[in-house]
């Protein structure tokens, strides 16, 4: 994973390990899956893990801050975040910007699955066209928040709204929101990291928690290579009777 130039998923989750709140972060991407538990969730863990700090391609996430900090990659931001927080702002704010920008992603997402397989990129009349009508819907909202918000804006120190924070964050993080129109290798959302994490979340809900760092451990590295297999296509029963012979199946042999 860590010379890639692909993209490569990261994500963390909370976990419980001797009844004390701990994280599992996994990074991945559609060949390879490594998981690590860490007792910290930021740039302490991410450091330990050492993917992040020497990884050059792009990084697939949910706008959690630690990934940014790292400069040596790219980074692209999960769009099915982006999608859910559309339509609580929709359902909950009642502001009607919200919508606008739903169906322009959903649209250039399938713009983009129309095309992936006769080119990586869309055409520059397409992407501007695009960029165009995101920049509109952006200074609509930007109106529309600020005049159904300005006497809460008007005191000091006030918090901002939700919808404000989701439109700052589309306008500071265009580039990063877009990547998956300019670059098809660049995925839509972050939904494989979400589902490499789902099994241990299974396991959490069933055992409620790791009794011990080395049994947290131990899953870890089970979990990794039992995924690694499955994305390779082999036999996860045979990869892992495989282990125990002179012979061990090593996904990474495998194209």
């Amino acid at each position: 994973i860590t010379n890639s130039l692909d993209a490569v998923h990261f994500d963390e989750t909370g976990i419980y390990i001797d009844k004390k709140r701990q994280w599992l972060h996994v990074d991945s991407n559609d060949k390879y899956t490594y998981y690590e538990a860490h007792e910290k969730r930021g740039k302490i863990a991410t450091d330990k893990i050492k993917i992040l700090p020497n990884f050059s391609g792009t990084a697939v996430h949910d706008c959690f801050k630690t990934y940014y900090s790292y400069t040596s990659c790219k980074h692209a931001l999960c769009n099915a975040h982006i999608l859910r927080e559309l339509n609580a702002i929709t359902e909950l704010e009642k502001q009607m910007w919200a919508d606008p920008m739903k169906k322009l992603l959903i649209e250039i997402k399938k713009e983009v699955d129309s095309n992936w397989n006769v080119a990586n990129t869309l055409t520059l009349d397409k992407t501007e066209a695009f960029e165009e009508r995101y920049d509109k819907i952006l200074k609509n909202g930007f109106a529309e928040d600020y005049s159904a918000n300005w006497k809460l804006y008007s005191e000091k120190k006030v918090k901002k709204s939700t919808s404000l924070n989701l439109l700052n964050r589309l306008s500071a993080h265009k580039e990063e929101i877009l990547s998956f129109m300019y670059n098809f290798n660049i995925p839509f959302d972050n939904n494989l990291a979400e589902r490499d994490l789902r099994m241990a979340k299974v396991k959490q809900k069933v055992s409620g928690t790791f009794r011990s760092v080395e049994g947290a451990n131990a899953f870890t590295r089970i979990r990794g290579y039992v995924s690694k297999v499955r994305k390779h296509g082999l036999n996860t029963i045979d990869s892992i009777r495989s282990i125990f012979t002179n012979n061990p199946v090593d996904p990474a042999l495998v194209y």
